[in-house]
């Protein structure tokens, strides 16, 4: 269907055009003949279907566009995403979004930047639905619970959210998950990378790598990046009876580094277990007074 898309164009978009074009749906079978189509031409391609009526004939077309325009012109592609609607056109995010993390990340990052410093948009009162891209809450008002609009970071930490997620289910092989550092390197310092990013990718490396490796990147980044929570999940993961005086001996080397606070939090929940005295000490090693106390109290609750 690609084949005949690059040659049939229009034409065979046409084909698959619903008898209802708001509520029907494109074949799959034409929207993989859009994909040849823009492959060839993808300024042209996107100038028919923006001119399609709304609805889900033209959303299920944009599907196929965004899928080639995001391997052939990702500027375009980023283009026409800020266009859409992420509330109204969220399918179409999610899907762009998985296929951009396989691309140019300096590209994306910019994106995001720019999308980052977007204010909040007020949502349709006569659309209550909340986005996918975690508003943040009003709170209760006459028993009914406000969804507040999503700024522009909460939308960008969203979209790479996904891109993370896309980019994870490229490849099954845990020795993938090594690709996985420099593409998130490229992102540092970003307003869109959401706290439990570099934790995903953690876990993941600890499938092939050593927990001391893991731990060597999680320190190339600071603590503001979620290096709390990586290096937390990463030292819970190498923690048990066995592994705990080498754990230990980690932290005694370890007192100054951005992972440190996390190290010592995730060892010292699980050393609690078989170690309760010793957890309390390790606990009270911790630097950041928030996160120490909430260690502490969750003890005192069990």
């Amino acid at each position: 269907m690609q084949k005949f898309g690059s040659v049939g164009r229009e034409r065979l978009a046409e084909k698959g055009r619903p008898d209802d074009v708001v509520n029907g749906w494109e074949t799959w079978n034409v929207r993989h003949g859009i994909v040849g189509w823009a492959t060839q031409d993808v300024a042209g391609s996107w100038d028919w279907i923006s001119k399609q009526p709304e609805g889900n004939y033209r959303k299920g077309l944009m599907a196929g566009w965004f899928e080639a325009a995001a391997a052939v012109d990702p500027d375009r592609a980023l283009a026409a995403l800020d266009q859409l609607d992420p509330d109204k056109d969220r399918t179409i995010w999610s899907m762009v979004a998985g296929r951009m993390a396989t691309h140019d990340p300096g590209k994306v990052r910019d994106w995001l930047a720019k999308l980052s410093a977007q204010p909040a948009k007020e949502k349709d009162p006569d659309r209550p639905d909340p986005t996918r891209w975690d508003p943040q809450p009003k709170g209760w008002v006459d028993g009914i619970y406000h969804e507040g609009p999503a700024s522009g970071e909460q939308l960008a930490q969203g979209f790479f959210r996904q891109m993370l997620r896309g980019k994870m289910a490229i490849n099954d092989d845990p020795a993938y998950a090594v690709t996985l550092k420099p593409w998130f390197d490229a992102f540092a310092g970003s307003p869109a990378l959401p706290g439990g990013a570099m934790g995903n990718i953690a876990s993941a490396l600890m499938q092939s790598q050593p927990a001391g490796e893991v731990l060597a990147w999680i320190e190339t980044h600071p603590a503001s990046a979620g290096t709390f929570h990586a290096s937390a999940n990463t030292v819970g993961q190498w923690t048990d009876e066995q592994t705990a005086d080498e754990v230990a001996t980690w932290l005694q080397a370890h007192r100054d580094s951005p992972a440190y606070d996390g190290a010592a939090a995730g060892f010292a929940a699980k050393a609690h277990a078989f170690d309760p005295e010793g957890a309390l000490i390790w606990a009270n090693t911790i630097k950041d007074e928030t996160q120490r106390q909430s260690l502490l109290k969750s003890w005192e609750q069990k």
